[in-house]
């Protein structure tokens, strides 16, 4: 992926938030369950990475917020599959 692309985990909390709760409306079909465990993967993911950016404009601008963004999600996501089960 181009850092472009994932420009949107540095966004401000709200966008962010934004962003996230629109990805599952998009996926409304996908069982909760299956929908927050496969979310969950993919945003650790992205969390893992040494550097979420490969650019060092993009790292600069938006890997902190990126982060914290990241790091609210997973949390989110973990609570929602856990209550699922």
């Amino acid at each position: 992926m181009l850092d472009i692309d994932l420009a949107i985990l540095g966004s401000t909390d709200d966008d962010f938030l934004r962003f996230d709760a629109n990805i599952r409306r998009e996926y409304l079909w996908v069982p909760a369950e299956i929908y927050h465990q496969k979310r969950l993967a993919v945003l650790t993911t992205f969390f893992e990475r040494p550097h979420i950016y490969h650019t060092p404009y993009f790292r600069d601008k938006y890997e902190s917020q990126a982060r914290q963004n990241l790091t609210q999600a997973i949390a989110l996501h973990r609570r929602l599959a856990q209550q699922i089960n």
